[in-house]
């Protein structure tokens, strides 16, 4: 195994990048394929979100600037996001799906991506949110504070900090 710093990054014409693992993952090596459809500043992340609430969207997407917000409508168009595009976290609605244990989802993804931090987001109550922190969510962002902008930057660009975004970044200032 070999340690993420020594991530190789190689100019597309663009001015995009494309970033190759060199770290195997179960005998593969693994790809981050950062394509022209990237982000146009360099530094930028992608962040996941299944918020089926428009409010919510818009409330995460002012929050996140220069970020870029990717917007699943379920679940199986976040894990696609996340299997596709390099994803430098996810923010998941834990009550998106009514008929789907919000804690379990949390806990298949943590086992399936541990490198991408997870933050939940809504109305959680103690019980939900003790089932949450055991699952893995990284962070959770009360529906009751998602208005506040500067509060909602500072846990995204700590999680952010947690995962491999913040490997890259670090990789992308130095060169």
């Amino acid at each position: 195994y070999r340690r993420l710093t020594d991530i190789a990054t190689i100019p597309f014409p663009s001015g995009t990048s494309h970033f190759t693992s060199p770290f195997t993952v179960t005998g593969r090596q693994r790809t981050f394929g950062l394509a022209t459809s990237f982000c146009k500043h360099p530094h930028m992340a992608h962040i996941a979100a299944l918020l089926p609430v428009h409010t919510d969207r818009e409330l995460l997407s002012s929050a996140i600037a220069p970020h870029q917000g990717l917007w699943a409508d379920s679940w199986r168009d976040l894990l696609r996001y996340v299997r596709r595009q390099p994803v430098g976290c996810v923010v998941l609605d834990v009550h998106a799906e009514s008929r789907k244990d919000g804690a379990l989802r949390v806990l298949r993804f943590a086992q399936r991506y541990p490198l991408t931090p997870l933050l939940a987001w809504g109305a959680i109550d103690g019980r939900e949110l003790f089932r949450l922190g055991k699952a893995g969510a990284a962070d959770v962002i009360m529906s009751c504070d998602a208005d506040d902008p500067v509060m909602v930057r500072e846990i995204v660009d700590r999680s952010l900090g947690r995962g491999v975004w913040s490997s890259l970044e670090t990789h992308l200032r130095g060169k």
